[in-house]
């Protein structure tokens, strides 16, 4: 991990203490609000066939490259993205199966 050309990980091998951007409070709000964000902007990403697929992968490597996240970085971001993905899909097939259920119960009283 890294920071305006800082690497952790050289830094702890020759035995110096972390910078102080490593040790901050870090505020939890932004990071949700530039995940949030992310998910949004992804989300233009998907298909929408037969029914809504998933987030492309491709689109959200390249989101991670083109944000320049690091490694362990771009695996979290994968991972919480696939996370609001999969949540956000099975809401939406939710409320697909209320709207038929609705539509054929409207149906039925005609």
């Amino acid at each position: 991990m890294g920071r305006d050309g800082w690497s952790v990980e050289q830094g702890q091998e020759k035995g110096r203490p972390l910078p102080d951007w490593m040790t901050e409070e870090v505020d939890r709000s932004e990071i949700a609000e530039w995940m949030l964000a992310a998910f949004f902007h992804l989300s233009t990403c998907r298909s929408y066939g037969m029914g809504y697929g998933p987030i492309p992968w491709t689109a959200i490597r390249d989101f991670a490259v083109d944000r320049q996240l690091d490694e362990e970085a771009w695996r979290l971001f994968e991972y919480w993205i696939r996370q609001m993905d999969a949540a956000y899909l099975d809401w939406h097939a939710a409320e697909e199966k209320s709207r038929r259920d609705a539509a054929a119960a409207e149906r039925g009283r005609k």
